[in-house]
């Protein structure tokens, strides 16, 4: 297969059609879709550049004993290499005085190759009972070849700093996901329990060479030059868990209630360690100033209880989640560590009237929280 729309992928009609679509579609009990979406960098394209693509895939779809058992499964290959210039030109205006002139122009070659598969079996264990099981997983090569310049200037367009650098790296990386749900539907038309186990790994390995030479100017003159090169020996891994429990209750035919819990386990570390050049040219001196070793763990307990109505023109929505996150970090170059507690409560609300089927109006209510990451 190869890309029909002069950019980089199959557009999403061909993705659905060969198995190899990343949006998935759930329905719950009480009727609402919920969609999810899982592109990576061969799905979406941010317009710049010049990308020369090709992509590949196999795709197998089964089900027997009268749909019982069904099974899907895909294998894609894909290149990108790509090519953005920019340059960009501004003017800061500070004062009636002062003023700061900026021109920066850049060229990035680049070049991912990744493998990808996904897989998907679905049990209907009998009239009540349904078992999926999710299995993903990627392998790829990213090389980045990125030269920059750069130029700041006074109100009288004189130099106050210049900076050339170049940045080249080659990183490869992996993932693995697998996601398993049973459900049960009770005789009682809207009472069903759901049981889910889920998780993914990643792991990520790179080499970065950066050569960069900043000029400081005074009265238009160079004052002092700051150089810096470097080699850097980047890696990182994730392993996530989760599984979560979800039991729904009718109050009534137009109105129903959940009530869930979930427990995440997050473990991740990141290393960087950064080389200058010692007296023959090579990269063996560590340079403690811009390396880092950090490891992030995470363990999640939430409550979810949630409410919901629904008539033929009338609906609304309310879901309470109760969380609580332990978090500990530390830093092993400098043996630092810290543990952190914190216990949210992130309520969301939506209330929607339906004048005609394809004609409605809403209002929704969200609050969320951003906890501290590794990033």
């Amino acid at each position: 297969l190869k890309s029909n729309n002069g950019t980089i992928n199959l557009d999403w009609g061909d993705e659905e059609k060969f198995g190899m679509s990343g949006l998935t579609a759930d329905m719950s009990d009480n009727g609402e879709m919920n969609y999810s979406v899982n592109w990576d960098e061969f799905s979406r394209w941010n317009g710049r550049g010049f990308p020369r693509a090709f992509n590949s895939g196999i795709s197998f779809n089964d089900s027997w004993k009268e749909s019982k058992y069904k099974l899907n499964f895909s294998y894609k290959y894909g290149q990108i290499a790509n090519t953005v210039e920019e340059e960009t030109i501004a003017q800061n205006n500070l004062s009636d005085s002062i003023q700061l002139n900026s021109l920066t122009s850049s060229n990035r070659d680049s070049d991912m190759r990744k493998h990808r598969f996904n897989s998907r079996y679905d049990w209907k264990i009998d009239s009540l009972t349904t078992l999926t099981l999710k299995l993903s997983g990627s392998k790829g090569k990213l090389e980045v070849d990125d030269y920059t310049q750069a130029r700041s200037s006074d109100i009288n367009f004189l130099d106050l700093n210049s900076n050339e650098r170049r940045q080249s790296s080659s990183t490869e990386s992996g993932n693995f996901t697998y996601d398993a749900y049973v459900t049960r539907k009770m005789k009682k038309v809207g009472r069903s329990i759901s049981l889910r186990f889920a998780g993914n790994m990643d792991d990520s390995n790179g080499d970065t060479y950066l050569n960069s030479t900043t000029n400081f100017y005074q009265q238009g003159l160079v004052d002092s030059v700051y150089v810096i090169d470097q080699y850097k020996d980047i890696w990182s891994k994730s392993n996530n868990i989760r599984t979560s429990v979800t039991y729904t209750e009718p109050i009534s035919k137009k109105l129903n209630s959940s009530l869930g819990y979930e427990y995440n386990n997050s473990k991740q570390q990141s290393v960087t360690n950064s080389f200058n050049k010692d007296g023959s040219g090579d990269y063996t001196v560590y340079d403690s100033e811009f390396s880092n070793d950090f490891d992030f763990n995470t363990q999640r307990h939430a409550i979810n209880l949630g409410v919901n109505f629904k008539s033929e023109k009338f609906e609304w929505g309310l879901n309470n989640n109760f969380r609580n996150d332990n978090m500990f970090q530390r830093n092993n170059n400098d043996n630092i560590a810290v543990n952190r507690d914190f216990t949210t409560y992130n309520p969301n609300a939506r209330i929607r009237y339906n004048f005609t089927k394809s004609k409605s109006l809403g209002l929704n209510y969200s609050h969320g929280n951003n906890l501290p990451s590794l990033s």
